[in-house]
């Protein structure tokens, strides 16, 4: 009998939702006691896609999880929770740093709500010119307003490098935002930031830390299954099918944590990033550029070349002079760590060295299968030139 009570909700929510066509700009839909999911919509490529956020009411306030993504409805928002339950929002907090969970955040803070991001958040969002958050948390942080606790749950890299997931642990209802996709997507979505290895633990670090949701709340589409994780796991899994299939030839490579290396070896990395179509490193990168700090540190007498590789959509006229760029800004962060200049020799390929070959992308069926293949070749190799 429960489950039938569990599986006639599940459909009267589903119907709810549905039923609110994407012709309204802003659709709001009962959740379960006081939880609310909020729904506004944007053009995605060239079509018209949702977004979810969350607001929950307490005795002290209304708390909102991430912004609208269509930046016509911050304030429709604020007037239809007034008008309904005749409370004030008093706290959001975004989720990470793309625009449809942080475009609303300064629009908030002026109307003396309460913004917060973590601190990795903001430092991208500051890179890459998003809206920012008032204050900030480092680390995962519990908060309680009013009867209401929750708490701030850091995975690993996924979706962004700095997703977070918020957990209501006694209503049992997970936050998932971007980082978890929901059952109706046929796609990873948008991928350029995306951490393709790291997702799959991150997602599993959620599954195991907060067991047997009621509810798994994703960024986007519908947000009544809870199957949810275990279609984004489906999915990630497919796209590393996909990319598993082209032929990449055999290379020597060598681990950061390594204390024998020789002439030849490579390290593989796309976790440095930079500002689109410039060479200012972004804020996630430093991680990865401080274990290459510490491995030359422990390495003494290694010499290293820094080559940045570009897919094959850039500009063609200017080939590798971005990479080139790139690659010395690498140089001047590891030198400003304390590496000898003597020791690294910057070199930009841009797409003289693809790993997969237009030819074989274009033989990829889906944009999202060209992009992955393209995502592939934009990489920084550290070679080791002499060890001695």
């Amino acid at each position: 009998m429960k489950q039938l009570l569990t599986i006639l909700f599940t459909i009267l929510l589903s119907t709810n939702f549905f039923a609110q066509t994407k012709t309204n700009k802003l659709n709001i839909t009962h959740l379960t006691e006081n939880f609310y999911i909020y729904t506004t919509y944007h053009s995605y490529k060239d079509e018209i896609a949702s977004a979810n956020g969350l607001y929950v009411v307490t005795n002290n306030g209304v708390i909102l999880i991430d912004s609208p993504w269509d930046t016509t409805q911050f304030q429709p928002l604020l007037d239809s929770i007034q008008a309904k339950h005749h409370q004030k929002a008093v706290l959001c907090i975004a989720t990470h740093s793309h625009e449809d969970r942080t475009a609303g955040l300064e629009f908030y803070r002026q109307q003396n709500i309460k913004t917060f991001t973590s601190l990795q958040t903001d430092s991208i969002s500051k890179a890459t010119n998003q809206k920012r958050a008032q204050f900030h948390f480092t680390k995962d942080t519990a908060f309680t307003i009013g009867q209401l606790s929750f708490q701030t749950f850091y995975p690993g890299a996924g979706h962004t490098a700095d997703n977070i997931v918020i957990w209501f642990p006694k209503q049992k209802i997970l936050y998932g935002g971007c980082f978890i996709k929901s059952t109706e997507a046929t796609d990873l979505g948008y991928k350029k930031e995306a951490n393709l290895q790291a997702w799959p633990t991150s997602l599993k670090n959620v599954q195991q830390k907060f067991l047997q949701p009621k509810f798994i709340i994703p960024g986007h589409d519908d947000f009544t299954n809870l199957n949810a994780i275990n279609h984004t796991l489906k999915l990630l899994q497919q796209n590393n099918i996909k990319l598993s299939a082209v032929n990449f030839a055999p290379i020597k490579t060598f681990a950061l944590t390594d204390t024998n290396v020789t002439a030849g070896q490579n390290y593989t990395t796309r976790q440095i990033k930079f500002t689109v179509s410039h060479y200012t490193l972004l804020p996630e990168s430093f991680p990865v550029l401080d274990s290459i700090v510490t491995f030359l540190k422990q390495n003494k007498n290694v010499v290293v070349e820094v080559g940045v590789h570009s897919d094959s959509c850039i500009n063609p006229n200017c080939c590798d002079r971005p990479t080139q760029n790139r690659a010395q800004s690498i140089v001047d962060y590891l030198i400003e760590k304390g590496i000898a200049s003597n020791r690294l020799i910057s070199k930009g390929y841009g797409k003289l060295r693809l790993i997969i070959t237009d030819d074989q992308i274009n033989k990829a069926k889906t944009e999202e299968e060209k992009e992955a293949m393209h995502a592939r070749n934009r990489r920084v190799v550290l070679k080791i030139l002499s060890n001695s």
